[in-house]
């Protein structure tokens, strides 16, 4: 399954941001989308995310030349500042995703079994979402979008902000979702099992283009970075 990007434009008054951006992203794969601040990495995560709308293009997926037009429930969008609700503790908040999305969900398991997956201690699960550190938010942010698998997921600065045990984690999170995307799928059964990750930085290239590689690269090359820049400046891509 692919990702299609066609000419994707958006302005702010006389402000271009995206001008006519075309690119295919494969399932199976983890892109790091690299560029200055103010190089529209944010808007185009949010126009496919449908916070904003677009000037102009489209993108949708694409298997077996079948294409068919992105729907909400295809991007999971895990941001670089958590938003969790306060007034639940973290058993209550699991627990209700798990109630309204258990029609969506392959291989359900219980509570505590989703908790032992991104290492939230027995005494935390009970405490209130509001007490937990920032990582502990970011790895539920992440246990979502595991447990619904959207084919597509874009990941806003992931590890920013997070210690290094907690950073090695949402790592090996990525990997594990990474090793099910490539499970063979047919149509029907593509948006549980395939997936496109992006995660963006706002680093210079010479610095987060090795720290992708090292953080992702397990194997064969499966890793990409694609950077841009805006208002004029050429754009490099390495895929």
């Amino acid at each position: 399954m692919e990702l299609v990007i066609e000419d994707l434009s958006k302005s702010f008054g006389e402000r271009q941001v995206l001008q006519n951006i075309s690119f295919t992203f494969s399932s199976g794969k983890i892109y790091g989308l690299l560029g200055r601040n103010g190089a529209g990495k944010t808007t185009f995560f949010n126009c496919l995310n449908g916070d904003i709308k677009r000037d102009s293009g489209k993108f949708y997926l694409l298997s077996s030349n079948q294409k068919r037009p992105i729907q909400p429930d295809d991007i999971g969008y895990v941001l670089s500042t958590p938003t969790v609700p306060a007034f639940l503790t973290g058993r209550e908040f699991l627990k209700f995703f798990l109630d309204i999305n258990e029609a969506n969900i392959s291989n359900l398991k219980t509570v505590d079994e989703y908790f032992e997956e991104i290492a939230i201690d027995v005494a935390d699960r009970d405490k209130l979402l509001k007490d937990y550190s920032h990582g502990m938010k970011n790895k539920m942010q992440m246990l979502l979008n595991m447990i619904v698998c959207p084919p597509v997921l874009l990941l806003d600065e992931p590890l920013t902000a997070l210690d290094v045990v907690v950073a090695e984690e949402m790592k090996q999170f990525l990997r594990t979702l990474k090793q099910h995307s490539s499970a063979p799928a047919d149509w029907q059964s593509a948006l549980h099992c395939r997936l496109l990750a992006a995660a963006r930085s706002a680093w210079p290239r010479e610095t987060a283009e090795p720290l992708l590689q090292s953080c992702f690269q397990t194997g064969a090359p499966t890793t990409h970075t694609v950077t841009w820049s805006f208002q004029g400046h050429p754009a490099n891509q390495k895929v």
